[in-house]
C-alpha cells in the first residue's frame, strides 16, 4: 500500500506544469524518430536524487525538453517535502540534440526519462 501511495505522488508531481527553465526547447518527430532543439542537462543529483551511473559517457545522455526536466525536478522536490527519507534515481534520458541513442528505442526527441522507483524499506526510507 505504501509503494502504491508514493508511485501516486510520484505520478501527480510529475504532472504538474513548471515554467522554470531558461530556455523552451522544441520537440520534433516522435520519441523513436526525432530530434530536440535547445534541450535541457538534468543535474547530476539533489537532496533527494541522483542520476544512476555517474561515469562520463552518461553525462552527455541526460538531457531532455525544458519542460520535461522542469517537471521532474518539480517531482523531485515536492517528493522530498513528503517522503524526507526516501531517495530517487533518474538513467537516461536523450542526447543533447536529440536523436538515436542506443540501446533504446526511444528517447530520440527530449521527452524520454528513465526513472526508478525506489524501494521503501520498514522505516520509511530508501533501499
Amino acid at each position: 500500500m505504501k509503494r502504491h501511495l508514493l508511485l501516486t505522488s510520484v505520478v501527480a508531481a510529475l504532472v504538474s506544469q513548471s515554467g522554470s527553465a531558461l530556455a523552451q526547447s522544441v520537440c520534433h518527430g516522435t520519441p523513436y524518430n526525432g530530434s530536440v532543439e535547445n534541450a535541457v542537462q538534468f543535474p547530476p543529483g539533489g537532496p533527494n536524487f541522483t542520476r544512476f551511473w555517474m561515469g562520463p559517457l552518461s553525462s552527455s545522455r541526460v538531457y531532455a525538453h525544458s519542460t520535461v526536466v522542469d517537471v521532474v525536478l518539480d517531482g523531485y522536490k515536492a517528493m522530498a517535502e513528503k517522503y524526507l527519507a526516501v531517495k530517487f534515481t533518474y538513467g537516461e534520458t536523450g542526447l543533447l540534440g536529440g536523436g538515436q541513442m542506443k540501446p533504446h528505442v526511444t528517447h530520440w526527441n527530449g521527452r524520454s526519462v528513465d526513472l526508478f522507483v525506489p524501494v521503501i524499506n520498514a522505516q520509511g526510507g530508501s533501499t
